[in-house]
């Protein structure tokens, strides 16, 4: 049946759903959706105030480096296997791809509330 998925199309919807199962990750493609293509070292540096619950202006050094090593070297990887995003650079642009503006269409999200997408949660993609 052609509607059906094939093991390549489930291959592919796993990794993607591995992918988006992170917060972080989640965090850094709703970055790229709202601000575009951008440097591992500018996201980073929003990932570590995400994560230490301040503004960029206040991250520490470490903060920031930390933050930036965890997504060179796992989530940035994890993101372009998925086909969510592109190093075109090889080093340290990053790029969303057509498959997560595909993908983020598909989720019944308002990217600027993170509302909508669990019952009782207003920060889904948070």
């Amino acid at each position: 049946m052609s509607g059906d998925f094939d093991a390549a199309d489930e291959s592919c919807m796993d990794e993607t759903f591995r992918a988006l199962a992170d917060a972080d990750r989640r965090f850094v493609l709703r970055y790229l959706d709202r601000n575009g293509a951008t440097t591992v070292s500018t996201l980073g540096h929003h990932l570590a105030a995400r994560r230490n619950d301040t503004v960029p202006a206040a991250v520490t050094e470490t903060q920031r480096r930390e933050a930036t090593i965890r997504l060179h070297h796992a989530h940035v990887p994890k993101l372009a296997s998925a086909g969510l995003v592109e190093r075109p650079d090889g080093d340290d642009l990053v790029e969303p791809t057509a498959y997560l503006t595909s993908v983020l269409a598909s989720i019944p999200v308002d990217l600027s509330s993170g509302s909508g997408f669990c019952p009782g949660e207003s920060t889904a993609l948070d």
